[in-house]
């Protein structure tokens, strides 16, 4: 199984949610489900946020370091579950590949059955910054429990 997260630039949410996946696979010793994450605007010269490298370190989380891959039709041929953070990622990627739309989910719907975006938190601070990162680690453990409940299909 491959997961794909999407976001804007690859350096916040698609990668924090990359990292609590992976996080939680492994400590769970979970090691065939493979997770990635792309941006649908990014460049490999992007940094991480140092707030999203110290939310995931409170966390216990220390990535390698990442560079920002932009989104490719074959990493949407490849994923069985592509899930992204906005209405409008959605629709980029539909007109990217539409033969796959299946495969195709807003997290916070797939996760929380709530149709909203999880926003983008690059420019937010303190409350703010905390609440979009509670809502996007619990998606992401719903993420997490779906994918492996032995009686659930994608």
């Amino acid at each position: 199984m491959k997961i794909c997260f999407v976001c804007q630039a690859n350096i916040c949410r698609s990668f924090v949610a990359q990292q609590l996946l992976q996080h939680l696979l492994t400590q769970n010793k979970k090691p065939n489900i493979e997770i990635i994450s792309r941006g649908i605007y990014t460049s490999p010269a992007y940094a991480v946020p140092d707030k999203i490298k110290n939310f995931l370190a409170q966390k216990q989380i220390l990535p390698q370091a990442h560079t920002p891959v932009l989104l490719s039709k074959q990493d949407l041929a490849q994923s069985d579950l592509v899930l992204v953070m906005t209405q409008e990622q959605w629709d980029f990627v539909f007109n990217q590949a539409p033969q796959f739309t299946d495969k195709y989910h807003l997290l916070a719907e797939y996760a929380l059955g709530q149709e909203q975006d999880i926003e983008d938190p690059i420019s937010l601070t303190g409350k703010a910054f905390d609440r979009v990162m509670t809502q996007l680690e619990k998606a992401v453990l719903e993420v997490y429990r779906k994918i492996t409940r032995p009686d659930t299909a994608l």
